[in-house]
């Protein structure tokens, strides 16, 4: 009786180990998180967007959104930018916040914006959008 007690816990242990890392595995997440300076940040050279984190590490803070609405309107604009013909380049652009969209199929948008104008959206420049740059400031900056 003991022993098949002892079997039937062991059974139900790795059903539930089984059960957490197929959840686990399989969880997509909607949401997206915004790293960012303080407004009135500055640095000597312009900083990269593949550069942000280990530049400005510890310094920038950092926002989890999940409304909907919010990343509804996101989705919206980001999807609105135009890609620039023109030689400038994304080393060229001085970021201060960058913004990583997660999907729920699992894809990812890495958007980044400087403090008034650059974007570079998953490597490639954008034309400048002003209501983006004032949407993700209102967010972070918790303006009105």
């Amino acid at each position: 009786m003991r022993h098949k007690l002892k079997n039937i816990t062991l059974e139900i242990n790795t059903l539930l180990l089984l059960l957490f890392l197929l959840v686990s595995c399989q969880s997509s997440s909607n949401q997206l998180t915004i790293l960012y300076m303080g407004e009135d940040s500055t640095a000597q050279y312009p900083i990269p967007c593949d550069a942000f984190e280990p530049e400005f590490e510890p310094h920038y803070r950092d926002t989890l959104i999940t409304d909907e609405a919010i990343l509804e309107k996101i989705d919206k604009e980001i999807s609105s930018l135009e890609r620039i013909e023109s030689n400038e380049k994304v080393e060229d652009q001085d970021i201060r916040i960058k913004l990583v969209r997660d999907y729920t199929s699992g894809n990812k948008d890495t958007l980044c914006l400087g403090s008034f104008f650059g974007t570079v959206l998953n490597g490639e420049v954008m034309k400048d959008d002003k209501e983006l740059l004032q949407t993700v400031k209102r967010i972070i900056y918790n303006r009105e």
